[in-house]
């Protein structure tokens, strides 16, 4: 007698949401068998054909780095691949540092002694360069292995 007096306390709004929840407690408690094994998961490999035969390298094109090697003396790598033409334009000389009797000059970002010979990074790639005379406001470069030589002045600005 006690349950329909509670029911007429009650609005039907709240007996329905008693309703619904004592459905949805009986459904938690009883609860279906869940599947707890892992999922094993394979993320398809990419494949990619790195030949330089084939290709070029699309951010750096006429880079010589994918060039085949031949070695050099003492076990040093040398790129096969000889200088273009306008690879001297890539080339800048940023400073001429020293005295008369001992003068370093600045070549992209490498320094130089008169008769030095050494690799410098630029746009073209690696470019392997010889200092042959530093002068008071020009340097007097080659590419190693080539006859023609190149004055490159300081910028002026």
């Amino acid at each position: 007698m006690i349950t329909p007096i509670l029911f007429r306390c009650l609005p039907v709004r709240w007996l329905n949401c008693l309703a619904v929840g004592g459905l949805l407690l009986a459904c938690a408690v009883q609860g279906a068998e869940v599947d707890t094994t892992p999922v094993k998961f394979a993320a398809p490999r990419s494949v990619f054909a790195d030949d330089p035969k084939t290709g070029k390298d699309p951010f750096f094109p006429s880079s010589a780095r994918r060039l085949e090697k031949v070695p050099g003396p003492s076990g040093t790598q040398i790129s096969v691949q000889a200088p273009n033409k306008n690879a001297f334009e890539h080339l800048q000389l940023k400073g001429i540092l020293g005295n008369s009797s001992r003068r370093l000059a600045l070549i992209n970002n490498h320094t130089f002694e008169v008769g030095e010979q050494a690799e410098v990074k630029s746009l073209e790639g690696k470019l392997n360069i010889r200092c042959w005379e530093i002068r008071n406001r020009s340097v007097v470069v080659s590419f190693v292995g080539e006859s023609q030589r190149k004055e490159l002045f300081l910028n002026e600005k």
